[in-house]
C-alpha cells in the first residue's frame, strides 16, 4: 500500500476534523524515519516504502485507536468546580451584604449575578476555541491590546483621585493589563529557539505593558506586572528555549529590572512631597494612616473564632476606594476554619491546573496556561495577605469572590484558556508542528 493512500485511509478514521492533519503529519515523519532505516539495510526507495508503511499496520485499527486517543475532552470537574465556587462566592456576598450596613456587597448581587453567568459563557465559549490560533497571530493581538487599553485610558479614561485607569468608569485597566502575560507566554513562544536575539525582542515587547501601567500612574502594578512575566521568560530560559546564551541576558534583565525599583524609590523619595509619603508609606505601612487599616484587619483575624462568629461579625469596615475584604468578612462571621477550607479550594484549583500545563508536552500550552495561572494566584495570594493585615495592595482582587465586571471577565478569559489547554491537550495541533507564517520558530 502506497504511503498517501494509508494516511488517507487513517484519516477517514479519525471523525475530529483538527486533530486529523496532525495525526497525519506524526505518522509521516515516522513512515519517513522508517523507510530511512530499511534503506540503510540495502532495500530500494519502493521497497523501503512499502516496508516502512505495512509495518505501521492496519490503517482502519490504527486510525480507529488513534480517533479514540486523539478527541478533545472537557474538563467538567474543574468547570463544575468553578461554577460551585461562583456561587459560594455570589451566596456568600448576599448574606455579608444582608448583616452589614454597607451595600458594597448586598446592593448588587443581581448585577452582580449578571455578570457571573456572562463571563461564565465567555470562559466556555473559549475553551471550546484552538488556543494555538493566537499564536498565529500573537504580535498582532498584543499590539491590538495595547492600543486598546492605550486610547481607551487616553479617550475614554475616567480619572479617579488623580489615577486614570477606569474607562468609561465601568473597565478597571489596572486589572485588564494582566492578560498580558498569558500573551507574553505566546511571544515566549515565538521567538523559541533565537538565542539571545530573540530574547531581546521579547523583553522589548515587554516594555508595551509597562507604558500602559506609566500611564495610569500604577506603579505597584507595573512591577508586578513585571515580575509575572519574567518569572514566565525565566521558565522558558530554564527549559533551553533560547540556548545557554540567553541566561546571562536574562540575569542582566533581573538585575536591570531590581535596580530600576531602587531608582524609582530614590527618585520619588528625593522629591519630596505626596511622592516621598507613599515611599513611606511602602517602606514603613504601619506608621502610616493605612497602616490603621492593616492593625484592624490583623485584629480582625487575630481575635477571630477558628469557627463561629467573633466581636468583629457585622462590623468589617468598608472603605470604600477599591479595597476588598471579603476573607476578614467571613472569617469574623463564620470562622478561620470558612476561609482556610475557601481559600484552599481556590489555591486547590490553580494548582491543579499549574500541574497539567507545566505536564504539556506542547509548548505553546505550558507557556499560556503557566501565565493564567501565575496570574490567577499571585491576584490570590495578594487578596489573602491583604486581607490579614501583612500588605495593603490597591483594588485588590480575587477570583470567585470579588465584586467587580472587570475582574470577572479577565478570570473567566484566563480559566477559559486553561480549559482550552486542556481539551486539546491529547491533540496533535499543527500550530504545534509548523512554523508560525510571520517568521521562523525553531
Amino acid at each position: 500500500m502506497k504511503r498517501e493512500e494509508y494516511l488517507q485511509k487513517i484519516g477517514e478514521q479519525i471523525r475530529f476534523e483538527k486533530a486529523r492533519e496532525g495525526v497525519k503529519a506524526e505518522l509521516e515523519w515516522h513512515i519517513e524515519d522508517q523507510k530511512e532505516e530499511f534503506l540503510c539495510a540495502g532495500m530500494t526507495e519502493a521497497e523501503a516504502e512499502e516496508a516502512a508503511v505495512r509495518e505501521m499496520g492496519d490503517p482502519v485499527a490504527v486510525g480507529t485507536e488513534l480517533d479514540r486517543i486523539h478527541r478533545p475532552r472537557m474538563a467538567w470537574n474543574c468547570i463544575i468546580l468553578i461554577g460551585v465556587l461562583y456561587l459560594a462566592g455570589l451566596l456568600l456576598q448576599r448574606l455579608l451584604g444582608a448583616q452589614t450596613e454597607s451595600s458594597f456587597y448586598g446592593g448588587g448581587v443581581l448585577t452582580y449575578a449578571a455578570k457571573l453567568f456572562f463571563g461564565f459563557g465567555v470562559m466556555l465559549l473559549i475553551c471550546y476555541v484552538d488556543y494555538s490560533r493566537i499564536a498565529r497571530w500573537i504580535r498582532q493581538i498584543w499590539a491590538a491590546l495595547f492600543l486598546v487599553l492605550t486610547l481607551g485610558t487616553c479617550v475614554f479614561g475616567t480619572p479617579v483621585n488623580g489615577a486614570n485607569f477606569w474607562i468609561y468608569g465601568a473597565l478597571n485597566v489596572k486589572l485588564l493589563v494582566f492578560l498580558f502575560v498569558p500573551l507574553y507566554g505566546g511571544l515566549i513562544f515565538w521567538y523559541r529557539g533565537r538565542g539571545r536575539r530573540g530574547l531581546f525582542c521579547v523583553l522589548l515587547w515587554g516594555l508595551l505593558p509597562a507604558a500602559v501601567c506609566i500611564l495610569i500612574r500604577s506603579f505597584a502594578t507595573a512591577v508586578l506586572l513585571a515580575v509575572l512575566m519574567l518569572v514566565l521568560l525565566s521558565l522558558a530560559v530554564y527549559r533551553g528555549w533560547f540556548e545557554r546564551k540567553g541566561r546571562k541576558l536574562l540575569l542582566m534583565s533581573w538585575g536591570a529590572f531590581l535596580v530600576l525599583i531602587a531608582s524609582f524609590f530614590l527618585v520619588c523619595w528625593n522629591m519630596g512631597g505626596y511622592r516621598a509619603e507613599r515611599i513611606r508609606a511602602i517602606l514603613h505601612p504601619y506608621s502610616t494612616e493605612a497602616g490603621e487599616r492593616l492593625e484592624i484587619l490583623r485584629e480582625i483575624a487575630l481575635s477571630s473564632h477558628f469557627a463561629g462568629s467573633s466581636p468583629w461579625a457585622g462590623r468589617v469596615p468598608d472603605y470604600g476606594d477599591g479595597y476588598s475584604f471579603m476573607f476578614s468578612h467571613i472569617t469574623a462571621r463564620y470562622g478561620i476554619l470558612a476561609v482556610l477550607l475557601l481559600a484552599g479550594t481556590i489555591l486547590g484549583l490553580f494548582l491543579y491546573f499549574l500541574r497539567n500545563v507545566l505536564r504539556q508536552r506542547n509548548q505553546l500550552g505550558m507557556i499560556m496556561g503557566s501565565g493564567c495561572v501565575l496570574v490567577l494566584m499571585a491576584q490570590t495570594i495578594l487578596y489573602i495577605l491583604t486581607n490579614g493585615g501583612l500588605i495593603l495592595h490597591g483594588y485588590n482582587y480575587c477570583p470567585f469572590l470579588t465584586y467587580g465586571g472587570t475582574g470577572v471577565m479577565v478570570t473567566n478569559i484566563l480559566l477559559g484558556i486553561l480549559l482550552s489547554i486542556y481539551r486539546y491537550e491529547n491533540i496533535p495541533l499543527v500550530m504545534a508542528v509548523q512554523p508560525a507564517p510571520f517568521g521562523k520558530a525553531h
